[in-house]
């Protein structure tokens, strides 16, 4: 997307160069003229600073130094409102978008054009990982400083959804409108989203009474999935520095269909002694949890089996019937020790499409362990030939979900055996089986010892670990001494971060906070602005610090072990 870059007045220039920066606060020089000052508020609207009365200066959503630097020396700025047609969702709009998404604990979200991360923040406050995409650079640094987001891309959405196809479990976005962008962009954020699960869009009125053909067939496509479009009060945005009409879409996308298990000749469910059924021994699962089974079982007895399981004659000759899907209802009526089983009798199928029901059947009742998955997948592509694309077609799962399980199978064998227990949990394992053997042990010591204590902890430290091993591969002498230039930088910093922990050590008194209100109440949000910067600012050191010290015990260790 090409930026149209406004040319800011002569006179404009050196009062901006005068102006002082402490944390996200520009504070002019001097008192204004009237025109002037509306000259330069209109130059500082534009980079997305905002007049607040009590810091008594314009608060920008970000330290504004880089930039106001880049405008005094080249004398044009972008309006991002009107450029990148950035108008932040109201927070009490981005909570009821959230609160309808479906989006739960756990479960991941993606939030395409995510300006400042209103409806981010919304997201994580639900337990949700959230994947963030934004074009503008100013942004996605206000992005990167929220606390444990899953990530953040610098790209135009329309661009990424060229070339990603994970899946995600909600998508809630208010795309920026002109040109058609909100047609563009909801309509390429429907392949981001789950079978089963919905697309929570804000959207311009003009789509709804336009004649030209990319409005007709938007609406003819939200009537295809069966979207819902709801209009919101015509000042929803007006706040946030637009008037237009706006709706809210809601789209959820058609579950897979289940596994055709009731169109045999015997497709009659019926009531079968539980003795002449067994498990079929190369199921999936192997693990079927105490706790959850004795659930199940419970809820078998308040209300029925409410869905009969599905049997195939035997091949051991054991019993008549093994079970082909529903073994955790089975056990269950074990547990209650129930004479009979509901079930259907299907005619023998190949062991593939047995395989590939089974699969569905766990992922969409109670989740496998990840191991479980990775070898049920591994299994059915070796015996088959299928391609990870493939399987991804048959199961309903994305591409990038069965590689990533796959992948745990190159896990040390005692990972895998933490990981089984539930003592590694799969975010680590992930990140783990980015590594060699090696980076492994490196990157575990440091999960068992505390040094990754959220996500991005830990994708930095196996990040950094990646780059370890790359660099001992394409130079495996040692590198260089430091110069005395490096030591000396090194000193200063070293100096630098014991004062300011010698300060923070200090503390501050109950009577300072006191004087502040009495002297100086209006500087109080700007002290507060400034603090939360630092705590960003020390934040960003301290992760970088912790890839500098995991790097060096990995080619520490390495060293050692040549």
């Amino acid at each position: 997307m090409s930026a149209t870059r406004t040319r800011v007045p002569d006179d404009v220039l050196p009062i901006l160069r005068r102006s002082t920066i402490a944390g996200n606060v520009l504070t002019l020089p001097e008192q204004l003229d009237r025109p002037t000052y509306l000259r330069v508020a209109k130059v500082l609207t534009a980079a997305r600073g905002k007049w607040n009365r009590k810091a008594n200066g314009h608060v920008f959503p970000f330290d504004p130094r880089e930039l106001i630097g880049a405008v005094v020396a080249n004398g044009v700025v972008v309006d991002a409102k009107r450029n990148l047609q950035f108008f932040e969702t109201p927070d009490d709009l981005a909570q009821r978008m959230v609160s309808v998404s479906g989006i739960g604990a756990g479960e991941i979200a993606l939030e395409p054009s995510a300006g400042q991360g209103r409806i981010v923040r919304h997201l994580m406050a639900r337990g949700a990982m959230v994947d963030a995409v934004e074009i503008d650079r100013e942004n996605c640094k206000v992005l990167r400083a929220i606390p444990d987001i899953r990530c953040v891309c610098e790209q135009d959405f329309l661009e990424y959804a060229k070339v990603d196809a994970a899946l995600y479990d909600a998508v809630v976005m208010n795309p920026p409108f002109s040109n058609n962008q909100d047609i563009k962009h909801i309509r390429a954020a429907w392949q981001f989203v789950r079978p089963g699960r919905r697309v929570i869009a804000i959207c311009s009125e003009g789509p709804f009474f336009r004649q030209d053909t990319a409005a007709r067939e938007f609406r003819a496509w939200l009537e295809e999935i069966g979207a819902d479009a709801v209009k919101l009060p015509d000042d929803t945005f007006r706040e946030s520095g637009t008037g237009v009409a706006t709706r809210i879409i809601f789209a959820t996308k058609a579950a897979p269909p289940a596994p055709a298990v009731t169109e045999e000749p015997e497709a009659t469910a019926r009531d079968i002694p539980m003795d002449q059924i067994e498990p079929d021994p190369d199921q999936p699962r192997k693990v079927f949890e105490p706790a959850a089974l004795r659930e199940l079982a419970a809820s078998i007895r308040a209300d029925g089996l409410l869905q009969p399981i599905v049997v195939r004659p035997s091949t051991t000759g054991r019993t008549p019937y093994m079970i082909a899907v529903g073994e955790r209802r089975w056990r269950a009526h074990q547990i209650n020790g129930a004479p009979t089983i509901r079930a259907f009798v299907t005619a023998p199928k190949d062991t593939t499409t047995i395989r590939v029901m089974q699969i569905i059947e766990n992922d969409q009742r109670q989740d496998v362990t990840p191991l479980e998955q990775a070898r049920s997948y591994q299994a059915l592509m070796d015996s088959t030939g299928w391609t990870v694309e493939e399987l991804a077609a048959r199961i309903g799962k994305a591409p990038w979900r069965i590689t990533e399980r796959t992948a745990l199978l190159h896990l040390r064998p005692e990972y895998q055996a933490l990981l089984a227990r539930g003592n590694l949990k799969p975010s680590e394992a992930t990140e783990l089986v980015r590594l060699s053997p090696r980076g492994q042990d490196t990157l575990f010591n440091a999960i068992r010892t505390g040094g990754c204590r959220n996500y991005n902890d830990l994708r930095a430290s196996a990040t950094a670990l990646v780059n370890a091993e790359a660099q001992l591969l394409l130079m495996p002498d040692a590198p260089p001494p430091p110069t005395k230039a490096d030591r000396d930088l090194a000193n200063a910093f070293e100096a630098h971060v014991e004062r300011i922990a010698g300060l923070l050590r200090s503390g501050i008194q109950e009577n300072q906070i006191v004087a502040v209100r009495k002297t100086s109440p209006h500087r109080a949000g700007t002290l507060a602005d400034l603090l939360a910067v630092m705590q960003t600012d020390l934040r960003r050191i301290e992760v970088a610090l912790r890839e500098v010290a995991i790097q060096a015990s990995f080619l520490d260790t390495a060293a050692k072990a040549a």
